[in-house]
């Protein structure tokens, strides 16, 4: 989901889904390290393939700003993309912001549901068609397998479920 979320989000207010700085600390420890995926793209992504693509995704995830921000960057197919994580205390939320060098932006909240972590998101390509998604993140293996699983829509349209397993290469 790297790639399927580099392109698919704007804010997107997810109303009674608060989020404590501790469940933001826990996602940032999920996450930290670096990442590998095998990927087959259930719709096109500007600038990084088509639709049916395969190919290797490659994420580097670094906390940084004194503990503030989860920063992600990946690698796949022809492109790439930018994943900032941050804690809202305003808002009492987990927020997310892409941009992928398809031109594609976007943001979303997450938050914990039981043992899952959720993503919802909104966004626009570089030409402006919408997008958004929601993906169900469920993490196993010791916290070394991410499984990623939603249903884009774009433009109005559904593409069919996009799943994909990130492992854990390194901390």
């Amino acid at each position: 989901p790297m790639t399927a979320l580099l392109v698919v989000v704007l804010s997107v207010p997810v109303v009674g889904q608060e989020s404590t700085r501790q469940d933001f600390e826990d996602f940032c420890k999920a996450w930290d390290g670096r990442w590998v995926c095998d990927t087959t793209l259930v719709e096109d992504d500007p600038g990084v393939g088509e639709k049916g693509d395969k190919f290797t995704e490659y994420a580097d995830c670094k906390v940084a700003h004194d503990g503030n921000a989860l920063i992600c960057k990946t690698y796949g197919g022809k492109g790439c993309a930018t994943w900032i994580v941050v804690y809202d205390a305003g808002d009492k939320q987990i927020k997310s912001l892409w941009v992928s060098s398809g031109g594609g932006v976007g943001h979303g909240t997450i938050y914990k549901r039981g043992e899952k972590w959720i993503e919802a998101s909104r966004g626009s390509q570089a030409d402006g068609t919408e997008q958004e998604v929601t993906f169900t993140v469920t993490i196993t293996d010791n916290g070394i397998t991410h499984t990623w699983a939603g249903t884009p829509v774009t433009g109005g349209k559904k593409a069919a479920e996009d799943i994909r397993e990130w492992h854990r290469v390194n901390k």
